[in-house]
């Protein structure tokens, strides 16, 4: 077949049919798109926590060597330790690395790094004198604060006041640098831990090994015992993996399924391509056109829309992963942190090209086949006659069988950490629905057609419209099944997230049932935990009005046996009603857990789990299971007494107020008001305020589903308009309504 014809039947119906055209590229683009933004930012989330734990410049650096007693009490005197061992020969660096999580300028969160500065890599110095040259020699350097370009483009100020728990100074003369990722102030290790007080400890040693081996990370454990903690690379990304695993696939599925319906309207204007073109087609196959030949013309066309609009979708991609409306956020996950990170992966690129493509390809297939297989007679006397036979009682028997068999798939009793069942279930029970979809057609014009029969001539312009869908039953289907598809997406995000708004709603009432919370407003801005002091708690408790108080703390990165997971802190004696789990724990070992870890993890009331603390790995019983609105993993709950003991108390997320029942409520606030004015961030919250609080933290993490939902209508919507582009107003029907109605009906009849 000559270049010729693919030219003149490729090309010239695109120059033809623009409209068809851009709607089938909008739909692949905004697909494709939204697929690589949200797997975009998925892989920034994951890669801001293994940065985070191995302080961000890895390097070489294999093993990470931390203490199980808390952040910065690893002594120095290790690094000499094990450098004179002569059974770690293999170890061919340790750096000391200092780390603490920071407030700037009252609302913005960072990381305060230390550095050995002639220890560390030579190339990551020469890079800072090098953007330095000239103002500076390498003793000022070494002396100097750095500040790393994202974070400086954030402050825009040249003075950065820093503030933790403990304590509160700061930092002029900041020097910029280019890093990947991270809100970062560096300085050298040792004014780090002067600047911070450490008593000669270090938050955690690096490791670079000649060469990296998992018998190595085996070996480290024995020697250091259960004071320390050994991670490899590996184990770390696993970890940050696991943090997030949850709530990647919700996004991926979701992201997924637009996919799908942009790959469904591929189908659809390929659908009416070959309605469009089969005149064309029937004259160049009596001319001598093979099927095989056939078959490539049609699925050229799908793959130049393919390779086409997954590029376009490439950069829609990288553009919406820029953007706070398309980012995620989780409770595992600083989106300010997330933000820090413009690359993407290559194999994120690549996935997304190939999925665009190769659907392009698929969707196209049934269609570039049945034009291919189809006769030349047939084409011509199926174009004079308008019908297209159709077997719908087969299609629906089929469908009905899919819809059995994978209902059955989907909800197969298999767990594992991709949910490949049920995915594949929601696969074919779309499939299933899609097939049962002509019989539906043909049921629903015979019925309106019998009420048609029994009206006057007023509804007789609705015959035509009813008439094309009861001889082209196939050409409606992808149309429909894309419009099921996105009206199931944006009614199950609707339910999904008015639901748990609701249910916050209620578990705020229930479980907080104090009359005021006192919070860390900038802790809060900046997402850092803690900042209400501990000794608060006292002074609260002098005032004649409080009945009881609840110090409240937070700890996101729980490293348990099943994982990573998040710890609530609370004090059980408040909770006193008869119904309350938290009566039911007695030994300080002894722990609720959220009913989603529950369910996530095969976890029932006796088993026990292996948790990190401050003493080592400690053993812990669960005792209940509560419901518990706050990690997409899961959460586990602990009295805030045996939380000091085994993981050290620094200060509180909040503090609940209890009144008496005869207390004057305005007098009350008053008196800790006053309390309170002795530090501007703290704030005093009612119930209204507190409930409006965790509803504006539950939007901010449902955010992206609500972007997700309006991407899918907006590609449904074009789904839409592009068949009725194809099929309703072609030139065939154009010509029916000319000829035939058009002296009857009027513009706006014309137009229904």
């Amino acid at each position: 077949m000559s270049f010729r014809i693919y030219t003149l039947f490729l090309f010239e119906y695109f120059r033809s049919h623009k409209l068809g055209a851009f709607f089938a590229l909008a739909g692949i683009s905004l697909g494709v798109g939204l697929f690589i933004s949200t797997g975009a930012n998925g892989m920034k989330a994951e890669k801001s926590l293994t940065d985070f734990a191995m302080g961000y410049f890895q390097g070489k650096y294999k093993i990470k060597i931390s203490s199980s007693l808390g952040d910065q009490n690893l002594p120095v005197s290790l690094i000499h330790d094990l450098s004179k061992d002569p059974s770690l020969n293999w170890i061919v660096k340790i750096a000391p690395r200092f780390q603490k999580e920071v407030v700037l300028n009252n609302s913005i969160r960072g990381v305060f790094i230390g550095l050995d500065f002639l220890k560390e890599s030579d190339e990551f110095l020469y890079k800072l004198e090098t953007q330095n040259s000239g103002t500076q020699n390498t003793r000022d350097t070494f002396s100097s604060v750095f500040i790393s370009r994202s974070l400086s483009q954030k402050i825009g100020a040249s003075k950065v006041d820093i503030r933790t728990n403990s304590k509160n100074f700061s930092v002029t003369e900041l020097i910029v640098f280019d890093t990947e990722g991270g809100s970062i102030l560096m300085e050298d290790i040792e004014s780090a831990m002067e600047r911070f007080e450490t008593a000669g400890n270090v938050s955690f040693l690096l490791i670079q090994p000649d060469e990296f081996r998992s018998e190595q990370k085996r070996i480290l454990e024995q020697k250091l015992g259960p004071d320390y903690r050994v991670e490899t690379v590996e184990d770390i990304r696993e970890k940050s993996g696991n943090a997030l695993r949850s709530f990647q696939l919700n996004l991926l599925v979701i992201s997924f399924i637009s996919l799908i319906i942009a790959l469904f309207m591929v189908s659809n204007t390929m659908s009416g391509l070959y309605v469009s073109r089969e005149k064309e087609l029937g004259i160049l196959k009596t001319m001598g056109l093979s099927a095989g030949h056939t078959f490539s013309l049609f699925i050229s066309q799908a793959l130049f829309l393919g390779i086409l609009g997954s590029s376009i979708g490439l950069g829609l991609g990288f553009l919406f992963s820029k953007l706070d409306f398309f980012s995620p956020e989780a409770t595992s996950v600083d989106l300010s942190y997330l933000k820090t990170y413009n690359t993407v992966p290559i194999s994120t690129w690549l996935l997304g090209l190939g999925i665009g493509i190769v659907g392009s390809f698929l969707s196209a297939a049934v269609p570039s086949f049945r034009a291919g297989k189809i006769s030349p007679v047939s084409i011509l006397r199926e174009s004079s006659s308008g019908t297209y036979r159709t077997n719908e009682f087969r299609l629906l028997s089929i469908g009905l069988l899919l819809l059995f068999v994978f209902t059955c798939i989907a909800f197969f009793p298999f767990r594992w950490k991709f949910p490949i069942f049920g995915l594949l279930g929601i696969g074919g029970i779309v499939v299933g629905f899609t097939l049962c979809f002509p019989w539906i057609f043909k049921i629903f014009v015979i019925f309106f057609f019998k009420l048609l029969e029994r009206s006057d001539r007023s509804f007789v312009f609705m015959k035509v419209g009813l008439e094309e869908m009861k001889n082209q039953t196939l050409r409606n289907t992808l149309t429909s099944a894309t419009l099921m598809l996105a009206t199931s997406l944006v009614v199950c995000l609707s339910i999904l997230a008015d639901s748990y708004r609701r249910s916050l709603n209620d578990w705020v009432e229930a479980e907080f049932p104090a009359e005021f919370t006192i919070i860390n407003t900038a802790n809060l801005a900046a997402g850092i935990q803690g900042g209400v002091p501990i000794h608060l708690l006292n002074e609260l408790s002098q005032i004649p009005e409080v009945k009881s108080l609840d110090g409240f703390c937070v700890n996101t990165r729980v490293e348990t046996d099943r994982g990573n997971f998040t710890i609530h802190a609370y004090t059980f004696s408040t909770h006193d009603r008869e119904d309350s789990p938290e009566r039911l724990i007695e030994a300080e070992n002894e722990i609720l857990i959220s009913s989603n870890m529950a369910y996530l993890q095969n976890f029932n009331v006796g088993d026990s789990i292996l948790i990190e603390t401050k003493l080592g790995k400690k053993e812990f019983k669960v005792r209940g299971i509560k419901e518990h609105f706050f990690s997409e993993r899961g959460t586990i709950m602990m009295d805030i007494k045996n939380y000091e003991k085994f993981f050290g108390l620094n200060g509180y997320n909040s503090i609940k107020i209890f009144l008496k029942k005869d207390a004057d409520q305005r007098q009350s606030e008053e008196s800790i008001s006053k309390i309170l004015a002795q530090n501007s961030f703290l704030k005093l919250l009612n119930v209204k305020e507190l409930r409006e609080l965790y509803t504006k933290g539950v939007d901010r993490v449902f955010g992206i589903l609500e972007t997700l939902k309006t991407t899918a209508f907006i590609i449904a919507m074009l789904s839409l308009i592009s068949s009725l582009f194809h099929n309703l107003i072609s030139k065939k029907t154009l010509w029916e309504f000319s000829n035939i109605w058009g002296p009857t009906l009027d513009n706006s009849e014309k137009f229904c």
